[in-house]
């Protein structure tokens, strides 16, 4: 960890384009968890102006990624913490001051992910990643479990160890894999930080394809070995597809389990009980 001068308590950096009525509803949300000691960053790649009083700093130009925004924001940033938001977030004011609390009292922590719930076409699903899992302790795990920026809280003195936001399109991922590999200390808490909605114009959704491309790429960079379906079964599948592709999708969905315990989706549970897995 290296000694920043921080003279903010929390940098929020708001990354948005073209999507302002999502953005009014952001501003509102966090209004309500802004104190006068954080400040709020706008980086704006969309056409329209937007300005609000709560907005300290803007950035109004295009940019290649949404990794490539929010390294913008925190090269202007003067937070002891990054917390960067998607115009479509919704953090727990209670459970995200609780998350500072923790990283304030434990030093060594560098890369802070924390839980919460994603929602998808009305379906609801945590973002969890069991006790006793030892989330950051290694690259090929983070395979397994996954990550999710919504629950990222970055300590600005850790950025010289940890490095900037990726930039590709599996930029989460990569982003604790690259913590991981450059030797910062990642932890994985047990707080229900956040409410994500996944939108049809999602990276994940839009460019499904591309994004699943990239993440490849980053196994093959971080030489993290997963499991490759048969050839024979890839071939059958793409054919399945492509020839039938209403079926294909319905069939998807019939052969999706719920594998969790529904209790999580309450933020209340005590299984958020904010500690470390």
């Amino acid at each position: 960890m290296s000694k920043i001068n921080s003279n903010k308590r929390i940098s929020f950096i708001l990354v948005t384009k073209d999507r302002p009525d999502l953005v009014r509803i952001a501003l509102d949300n966090i209004k309500k968890i802004l104190t006068k000691e954080d400040e709020l960053i706008l980086i704006n790649g969309g056409e329209n102006n937007i300005s609000n009083p709560l907005i300290n700093k803007t950035i109004k130009e295009k940019d290649k990624s949404p990794g490539h925004a929010i390294n913008k924001g925190i090269m202007i940033s003067e937070g002891r913490y990054i917390r960067t938001v998607s115009d479509d977030d919704i953090i727990r004011k209670q459970q995200f001051n609780e998350a500072i609390d923790i990283l304030d009292k434990n030093l060594s922590i560098d890369f802070l992910v924390c839980g919460g719930i994603r929602e998808r076409e009305n379906k609801r699903y945590p973002f969890y990643i069991p006790k006793n899992s030892n989330y950051g302790e290694n690259m090929q795990d983070i395979s397994k479990f996954g990550a999710c920026g919504q629950g990222f809280i970055i300590r600005t003195s850790s950025l010289p160890l940890i490095g900037l936001h990726p930039t590709g399109l599996a930029s989460d991922v990569e982003y604790v894999i690259q913590a991981i590999a450059n030797g910062g200390k990642v932890k994985f808490c047990r707080i229900n930080l956040f409410h994500h909605p996944i939108h049809k114009d999602s990276v994940t959704v839009k460019y499904k394809s591309l994004w699943q491309d990239d993440l490849n790429k980053i196994y093959q960079k971080y030489n993290i070995k997963i499991k490759q379906k048969p050839f024979h079964r890839k071939l059958l599948g793409f054919i399945y597809k492509n020839l039938l592709p209403t079926s294909y999708e319905n069939r998807q969905k019939k052969h999706q389990k719920i594998n969790f315990n529904k209790d999580l989706l309450n933020e209340n549970s005590p299984l958020w009980d904010k500690g470390f897995s």
